[in-house]
């Protein structure tokens, strides 16, 4: 406990509150600590009320009761959850949406899942055909951080812990509907399997703690290569390329993607297709024999900026400038003074050494296998309405005349990240 909370970066420590008795030791065990290694003031409760039970209305004001008794403010968020398909599944995702809306970048959230819920959750991917997938220690939510301190605690040392300081907790009357299969497993399946081994959350949770060193291992690993890597790169064997590629992806902290969409995405890419995978905050691309991983952000496109000779300008994804150069550089054109920087609209042509054919900026582009998703946000360089060049890649000829020769170069942020 004291080392998650050790973690947090100096913002608010945020602990998920049910009321039900997990949660409650968290809570209580946050409260004693904070008060020794960081201001109270800075530790919450974040208490999400599905709707979903009779008792709902109920559990919130147990929860502020329970708060005010331990000096913790409470933040409450109601949601509503969709009646169709999986309701397990469609509460844990609204509940991880309320979670992300309220952790900020220096923000912790703490958690209380447990020993028992590490076996449950493997079982459950198990029989599901998903791996040996453990619960996740620490990742991330919103802009912040979260954290399951409590992962090897068992159940029965929480509820003794609670009851050694007086709290009372709720029961959640669904935990015995074993028509959910988390209730399944916990009720109907476990104790049969803890009846012949009775070591067996321990068992478990040296084979969870085993799958994740491995893990991480592998992951760092692949932390430490760019954004751009080739295909070629990749294994051959389509498993191992999967896996490969979870773990990529988890090293950029990116965990809900499914197998089918990795192997969809595997085929279009060994197909020389523009594959495309989208990962919520972020994108894997495929394409002229590249792997392209991309945080998704929205770029505002200037029309109004200028660039003089000896300039540079981040825009977006990267970085334009403006330098002399050579003659004998096939880039070069002559300044005549500062340039417009726009962006592709379409249909833009300029005509091109060596003998001056006229051709299309998408002719350029497709050339030069500059990414299809990539070519909207790729700055041209206009002296009024002539179109002088495409940086790095071409040069209108008609307009090197008497002058200073420069050159124009633009390097997107993978780049760059490259050479650092």
């Amino acid at each position: 406990m004291q080392s998650a909370i050790d973690s947090e970066p100096g913002g608010t420590v945020w602990v998920g509150f049910s009321g039900g008795v997990d949660s409650t030791a968290l809570l209580v065990a946050c409260q004693r600590v904070a008060g020794r290694h960081l201001p109270l003031s800075r530790l919450r409760a974040l208490h999400v009320n599905h709707g979903l039970q009779v008792n709902a209305e109920r559990w919130v004001e147990h929860c502020k009761v329970v708060c005010a008794q331990l000096e913790v403010p409470c933040t409450v968020a109601s949601i509503e959850i969709l009646p169709a398909g999986n309701l397990e599944a469609n509460a844990r995702t609204a509940r991880w949406q309320v979670f992300a809306e309220h952790v900020g970048a220096q923000d912790l959230l703490l958690l209380g899942h447990h020993q028992q819920d590490q076996t449950e959750t493997l079982l459950y991917r198990l029989f599901e055909g998903r791996g040996l997938l453990p619960m996740r220690s620490s990742g991330r939510v919103g802009a912040g951080r979260f954290a399951r301190p409590l992962l090897s605690v068992e159940r029965d040392h929480l509820r003794d812990y609670v009851a050694a300081h007086s709290l009372p907790w709720v029961e959640d009357e669904s935990n015995q509907d074993t028509g959910l299969t988390r209730n399944f497993l916990r009720h109907k399946v476990i104790p049969g399997l803890t009846a012949r081994w009775q070591g067996l959350h321990k068992a478990i949770q040296r084979v969870a703690a085993g799958n994740v060193a491995t893990n991480a291992a592998l992951q760092h690993t692949l932390a430490s290569l760019a954004d751009t890597v080739l295909l070629e790169q990749l294994p051959a064997e389509p498993a191992a390329r999967q896996a490969w590629l979870r773990s990529y992806l988890r090293s950029r902290d990116v965990y809900d993607v499914s197998d089918k969409a990795l192997r969809e995405f595997a085929s279009a890419s060994d197909q020389g297709r523009h594959a495309q995978l989208d990962c919520g905050s972020a994108a894997l691309h495929g394409y002229a024999g590249r792997l392209y991983f991309e945080k998704n952000a929205h770029m505002e496109q200037p029309t109004d900026q200028m660039l003089a000779l000896g300039e540079h300008l981040a825009i977006g994804p990267g970085r334009l400038s403006l330098q002399p150069a050579s003659s004998d550089n096939d880039l070069y054109f002559d300044y005549a003074g500062p340039l417009q920087v726009r962006f592709r609209q379409g249909g833009e042509r300029l005509r091109v050494a060596p003998h001056g054919q006229t051709r299309t900026v998408k002719q350029i582009f497709s050339a030069a296998r500059v990414p299809p998703w990539r070519r909207g946000r790729y700055p041209l360089l206009f002296d009024d309405k002539q179109l002088v060049c495409v940086p790095g890649l071409a040069v209108n000829v008609g307009v090197r005349r008497a002058g200073e020769a420069c050159c124009a170069t633009w390097i997107e942020s993978d780049a760059l990240n490259n050479r650092n």
